[in-house]
């Protein structure tokens, strides 16, 4: 009986080994394409676009598919993923400074220098996340980096966390981009946010809780307009931390 259950446990943890590692390589694959489109459209000669703008956030948008990485693939929760987000917060610090030098000494064209020094939200996009990640682990079942299937708080928290990723990454991506080209009213009280970009975020949010977590028409549209408002009106630019945090207890506590 000890025989077969230490060789049980061995089967289990070469099964955590080959799903971690799987989840990694994937992440790898996923970054280095995703900064590699961003990295052709940045570079791409135009007068029409905004191409550093535009190369932002589409690495926005598709590095946030990482979240179906870490829900599906990742059987380490935290302390891996931890390490991808603050790995990531510091290869975004690097571009950046290196986008400033660029522009400063002006390597790239003044159509694409439209008020685009250092961009701290793809700086503060993972470290945020990373913040949840931690603020996680006080409230697992399970006193480890793995969570329970059987234990439902720990799928919620999971849950909440991904949501966050997402709504972020989508919503938060896809109504700038939509705004800035082909938004015509700003919303009242903003000087660059408009109405389309804010009705896209709130697509994007609703989509994401509707079909990803089922919640309640009334609890989603609750949260999807929740995450518009602070996207929209989140002071300084400080949206990439307001809006996945929003998200987060939001979904928290209306899926109790």
């Amino acid at each position: 009986m000890v025989l077969l259950a230490s060789l049980e446990e061995a089967l289990e943890g070469a099964v955590d080994v080959h799903g971690n590692a799987i989840a990694l390589v994937l992440s790898f694959l996923l970054i280095v394409f995703f900064y590699s489109v961003s990295l052709i459209i940045k570079n791409k000669k135009t007068r029409k676009i905004n191409n550093v703008f535009l190369a932002r956030k589409v690495l926005h948008i598709g590095v946030s598919n990482w979240a179906f990485i870490y829900f599906y693939l990742f059987q380490d929760k935290f302390l891996l993923p931890l390490l991808g987000l603050i790995f990531m917060a510091v290869v975004n610090l690097l571009v950046e400074l290196k986008n400033k030098r660029n522009i400063n000494e002006n390597k790239v064209n003044s159509t694409n220098n439209f008020n685009y020094g250092i961009n701290y939200g793809t700086i503060e996009y993972p470290l945020v996340m990373a913040f949840l990640l931690i603020f996680m682990q006080f409230f697992l079942k399970n006193d480890s980096n793995y969570y329970n299937p059987d234990y439902e708080n720990d799928i919620l928290l999971l849950k909440s966390f991904t949501s966050a990723l997402l709504g972020m990454g989508y919503g938060d991506g896809l109504s700038a981009i939509i705004g800035h080209f082909y938004g015509k009213k700003l919303l009242p009280f903003s000087n660059d946010k408009t109405v389309l970009g804010s009705m896209v975020m709130f697509i994007c949010v609703f989509i994401i809780t509707i079909f990803f977590l089922n919640l309640s028409i009334i609890s989603a549209l609750f949260i999807s307009f929740s995450a518009s408002i602070l996207e929209a009106y989140t002071p300084f630019k400080l949206d990439n931390i307001t809006v996945p945090i929003g998200i987060f207890f939001l979904v928290l506590l209306l899926s109790k």
